[in-house]
């Protein structure tokens, strides 16, 4: 009940920072209500759990950083994502590939860059799995 009234307090502070409606309901159900947490996850990762597209994505976590007077995370434009995306994509599952996402692991470099220990704790994901997943040629 608690978690329910944060979410639907911090999703009418959303809406008044001018994410619609709409949309909000997709981060929701992906799991980003909290404002803190949503400019704090990589756009990539945000796009892949709710299904809106990068570039709204950059849009709505701009607004949101603003609101908030934080730093907006950095934008994407909708060919690097694609591109990103597409050279990890059917290397692993896809709840895999978002989590690796949402941490700012979302394309080969990002991925190859990380510590896979660090990454592992940070999404869950085993090190095995990632330490795998970062032996991916371009």
């Amino acid at each position: 009940l608690i978690t329910e009234a944060k979410d639907a307090v911090n999703l009418a502070w959303m809406k008044e920072a001018g994410i619609p409606t709409v949309t909000l309901k997709k981060y929701a159900a992906a799991g980003l209500a909290d404002p803190q947490k949503f400019v704090s996850f990589h756009p990539a990762g945000i796009s892949l759990a709710s299904g809106v597209s990068v570039t709204t994505v950059c849009s709505h976590q701009a607004k949101v950083a603003e609101a908030a007077g934080c730093k907006a995370p950095e934008k994407l434009s909708k060919p690097q994502f694609e591109k990103g995306t597409a050279a990890l994509a059917g290397k692993a599952d896809a709840e895999v590939l978002t989590a690796l996402a949402l941490a700012g692991a979302w394309d080969i470099e990002s991925l190859a860059a990380a510590d896979a220990k660090a990454l592992s704790a940070q999404t869950g994901v085993d090190a095995k799995v990632i330490a795998k997943l970062q032996k991916v040629k371009k």
